[in-house]
């Protein structure tokens, strides 16, 4: 065997190895991919449990808010600022859903059904009426896409709270 055919198998060789290696990179890259999106999936979901932790306990006076401009506006100054500060962490996290989206980091199915709980969130007299006050703090692209959700019909059953009825003493206060 001469010098040249040894040298001929030696790059062989070596570029086999090299692809072999990419191949290997490769693998480990979606792999990486594909843990950093499972991450920020839970990570996700963890901010939504911790937001509907702090909850308080008449958590009724809130959801009355949500759904009404009435018991929204008679809310006390207390009650006001922590629904308030519950929806701008809601919107937060919706914020946050949207652009890890648009990273490539959220996959479309759960965009999607993220998108389907903020439109029904805009359905809630309330809460378009928060959002108008308040849209201000959030980036002007979230914004934009914010407005142009379908706001769907709300089912019969919640549609006396929309009136105000059923306000709690407490929020009056």
């Amino acid at each position: 065997m001469s010098l040249e055919t040894i040298y001929y198998i030696g790059q062989t060789v070596a570029v086999v190895a090299i692809l072999i290696s990419l191949v290997f990179v490769g693998i480990q890259i979606r792999d990486g991919n594909r843990l950093a999106r499972a991450q920020m999936h839970q990570e996700i979901s963890d901010s939504f449990i911790n937001l509907v932790m702090t909850l308080p306990d008449e958590s009724d006076m809130f959801f009355e808010a949500w759904f009404s401009v009435v018991a929204y506006k008679q809310l006390g100054r207390r009650d006001s600022e922590m629904v308030n500060a519950i929806l701008l962490g809601l919107y937060k996290h919706f914020e946050n859903v949207y652009y890890q989206y648009k990273s490539g980091f959220v996959e479309e199915t759960y965009f999607q059904s993220t998108t389907q709980f903020m439109s029904i969130f805009r359905a809630r007299e309330g809460i378009q009426f928060w959002w108008d006050g308040r849209k201000a703090v959030f980036a002007p692209e979230f914004v934009a896409f914010v407005e142009t959700l379908s706001i769907p019909d709300m089912p019969i059953d919640m549609k006396a709270t929309t009136r105000g009825e059923g306000v709690s003493e407490r929020s009056k206060a």
